[in-house]
């Protein structure tokens, strides 16, 4: 999404409304650490040119979420 969004705007607008984008998407969930999460695997993408430490980052928060929930 990051990628198709330089297109139109600057990295710091790519990252912010590809977080935005993805927050939005996942309801249900609160919103603030959900933006984080997008902005952190947005982030990642651009230093690494690989959407792999996003997908594990964004399963290594799955697992907590998973983890907190059982453990609650």
């Amino acid at each position: 999404m990051c990628r198709t969004m330089l297109g139109f705007w600057s990295k710091k607008n790519a990252i912010l409304g590809s977080a935005l984008i993805f927050a939005i998407v996942h309801p249900g969930t609160s919103f603030p650490p959900v933006f984080l999460l997008g902005l952190m695997t947005a982030v990642l993408y651009f230093r690494s040119r690989s959407v792999i430490p996003g997908m594990i980052l964004h399963a290594l928060y799955n697992l907590g979420i998973v983890w907190l929930a059982l453990a609650g």
